[in-house]
């Protein structure tokens, strides 16, 4: 499967930021990442990883799905910090299971409360 950007809205952490009044250098240092890290991620050049997200969105005082585009599953586990991996493994299915329900197969019903309990609905 080919690699799918993470859901990260870009602008969304620009205009937090700007509003707290940090640095970029602030936020980075909060964050134990670089200021060129922080400055690629506004720009869209990349998108932080899961765990960085809900740490970013700590230290803006924002919630970590104000960072993020949409509401569909991929975007939830993404907020939620998680990765497909970790995701799979709390529910307890394997990651290409996972995978095929953010690509848009239904979540059985066995599953769909854990999942919700998870990254939320």
């Amino acid at each position: 499967m080919a690699y799918q950007r993470p859901p990260f809205n870009p602008d969304s952490l620009t205009a937090a930021r700007l509003a707290t009044g940090l640095s970029r250098a602030a936020v980075a240092e909060q964050l134990g990442v670089s200021r060129s890290r922080v400055h690629a991620w506004e720009r869209g050049d990349n998108a932080p990883l899961p765990r960085h997200l809900t740490a970013l969105a700590k230290v803006l005082g924002i919630t970590p799905t104000s960072l993020v585009e949409g509401s569909s599953l991929r975007s939830r586990r993404y907020a939620a910090g998680l990765t497909q991996a970790e995701a799979s493994t709390a529910v307890g299915v394997d990651r290409a299971e996972w995978s095929r329900w953010e690509s848009g197969l239904r979540i059985p019903h066995r599953h769909a409360d854990a999942v919700e309990r998870l990254v939320g609905g």
